[in-house]
């Protein structure tokens, strides 16, 4: 038997139960139905057609095990930490994930928010990753305005963070249409809503917009002078993994080989 849910938090928890009711594993659902054809052959049960309050009585019947804990107002820091890590690019957040959660359910939640075992620290480390890069973006991006409605901006993200940032930026720019330009589309949020657009237009837009990386180069090159000795500081605070995207990154690279 094969439990497959959805790749949202609700449903991940509920499979994760099915699984660990059911001593057998449990896999997200393909991204189109297509897809699903290796356990085609095979039961399966699907998380979405259960109750999280029938599976918590089960689990309490069947193991003597309480997680009426994930009710509670105490399950939010591993809510918190499931939905960062299902933002993650890593193919093995699900594995990683699934296991943090029968740890939980085997051992409690505190046990499994202190970190102790392995598959816990890395459910925390994939949730920090993420949630780093949202927080990273919402300093590092600066927005050209297309028009006198429309902010336009390529970041750079490892993971799946664009609608998590545009939501953050949102209140900043309430009379603006803010726009991401990722690999394969732009995402526009306006009026409390997200669009998905062409990401064409957008590009072209921003690789004739040259002049304000050049003011920021001018910029930082005025900060990161010898004397004042802050190049290991601003390298200290910008990772190096976003150097050949940001403008200062130039400057930071060279005063890295300075150093070397």
């Amino acid at each position: 038997m094969m439990i497959q849910y959805s790749p949202q938090v609700p449903s991940l928890i509920k499979g994760t139960l099915l699984a660990y009711i059911h001593k057998t594993g449990c896999r997200v659902k393909a991204a189109h139905p297509s897809q699903n054809t290796l356990f085609d052959s095979h039961e399966s049960l699907d998380a979405d057609t259960f109750s999280l309050d029938a599976l918590i009585t089960q689990v309490l019947t069947i193991y003597a095990k309480d997680v009426s804990w994930l009710k509670k107002q105490a399950a939010s820091p591993l809510y918190q930490r499931l939905f960062y890590a299902l933002r993650h690019s890593t193919p093995q957040k699900y594995v990683i994930m699934e296991k943090a959660l029968l740890v939980a359910f085997e051992k409690g939640l505190e046990y499994c928010l202190s970190n102790v075992s392995s598959s816990c620290r890395r459910l925390a480390l994939l949730a920090r990753e993420v949630h780093h890069e949202v927080h990273r973006m919402l300093g590092f991006i600066r927005f050209s305005a297309l028009d006198e409605e429309t902010l336009v901006a390529r970041p750079k993200l490892y993971h799946d963070t664009a609608d998590l940032i545009l939501k953050r930026f949102a209140p900043r720019y309430p009379h603006y249409k803010v726009v991401l330009v990722l690999d394969t589309q732009a995402l526009c949020f306006y009026q409390g809503k997200i669009f998905s657009l062409d990401a064409c237009p957008f590009r072209e837009f921003l690789a004739k917009k040259d002049d304000y990386s050049t003011l920021w180069e001018k910029y930082y090159k005025s900060q990161y002078i010898e004397d004042r000795k802050n190049i290991r500081l601003a390298q200290k605070a910008i990772p190096q993994k976003y150097w050949d995207w940001l403008q200062e990154g130039n400057i930071l690279s060279e005063g890295k080989k300075k150093s070397t």
